[in-house]
């Protein structure tokens, strides 16, 4: 059995499959299954899989008869993973070789729950990459013991693939992909944070995952706001279950109002754009709880004014575009 497993969805990423699985197959840390579901893929990417998989035995092909989406895809490698360690990658982005091998060296020396890499995005050259995460060196953070002056569930991609999780800590807490077309990514991530009693920053001098941008096959290429909203009602909903809303509402709030402002204005689609707006002004405000909470239990009370705008403010003003 493998101590780390690799889940990888693929559909229809031929261009790229076979840079991306190099990448992987050829990591320093070599005690690893590689996990992929081809979700139905109508190119050549299950052609490409199997000829790699005929010379490594590590790779293990999962084949989809219908396309399900990355969320079902990760969750059924999810349910095969045999490792002690699981990483979710995508087919189409590049990682340095030692990532693997510096991810596990980190999680174990701090016993932590997810272990952390530095990401950047590119959208031709990888050697053209950008990076916005806040620079750190590596260490060891929670929600309940933070001193990086950062809202951890903003400070870095909340994207799978610059994580490793121990499978237990997934388990544990019930942790798996929403079944979104878009932001199914969100839930996972978000609780994932807020749950963890470790979170080991894996110190590097550059990035270990270079992640593509502007691929026509990528969900977040076809943003819908709505799904956004529907992973923070997901978040709500958990944080009351296992007990944390109290604690942590401000800085749930906070990744909410600049999470949805960037998609209102990154949406194309304007039909979509306002039917989000509308129904968290309408509806959803009230399922997040805001309107249970005073402004006074607000650190932040500029915040507090920043959501309020969903109520006072119709969408046609366009506030959240400044």
């Amino acid at each position: 059995m493998s101590v780390i497993s690799i889940v990888m969805p693929i559909y229809n990423t031929e261009k790229y499959l076979e840079e991306t699985m190099t990448c992987i197959t050829e990591q320093t840390m070599r005690d690893i299954e590689i996990i992929c579901i081809n979700d139905a893929s109508t190119d050549n990417s299950l052609q490409i899989l199997e000829n790699l998989a005929d010379k490594d035995h590590r790779i293990k092909i999962i084949n989809n008869s219908s396309n399900q989406g990355a969320a079902a895809a990760r969750n059924i490698g999810l349910g095969k993973a045999q490792g002690k360690y699981i990483c979710f990658l995508d087919a189409d982005d590049i990682f340095e070789k030692d990532m693997i091998e510096k991810e596990y060296d980190a999680i174990c020396r701090y016993d932590a729950d997810i272990a952390v890499v530095h990401s950047a995005h590119f959208k031709e050259d990888p050697r053209e990459w950008n990076a916005w995460e806040f620079p750190w060196e590596e260490q060891c953070v929670s929600m309940e013991n933070n001193n990086t002056g950062q809202n951890l569930i903003c400070a870095w991609e909340v994207a799978p693939w610059n994580k490793m999780y121990t499978k237990q800590f997934l388990e544990r807490y019930h942790l798996t992909y929403q079944n979104l077309k878009s932001s199914n990514d969100v839930y996972l991530g978000v609780m994932a944070v807020l749950l963890a009693d470790n979170i080991v920053l894996v110190g590097s001098d550059r990035p270990l995952v270079l992640y593509r941008t502007g691929i026509e096959t990528q969900i977040s290429s076809k943003l819908i706001p709505m799904n956004t909203y529907l992973a923070f009602e997901a978040i709500h909903d958990s944080m009351i279950k296992w007990n944390i809303w109290d604690k942590y509402f401000e800085s749930f709030f906070s990744f909410f109002y600049y999470g949805m402002r960037g998609q209102h204005k990154s949406c194309r689609n304007e039909a979509e754009n306002r039917r989000a707006y509308e129904y968290i002004a309408q509806e959803g405000l009230r399922k997040l709880g805001f309107f249970g909470i005073s402004k006074e239990e607000f650190r932040n009370k500029r915040l507090y004014d920043g959501i309020w705008n969903y109520s006072s403010r119709s969408y046609d003003s366009g506030w959240f575009l400044t």
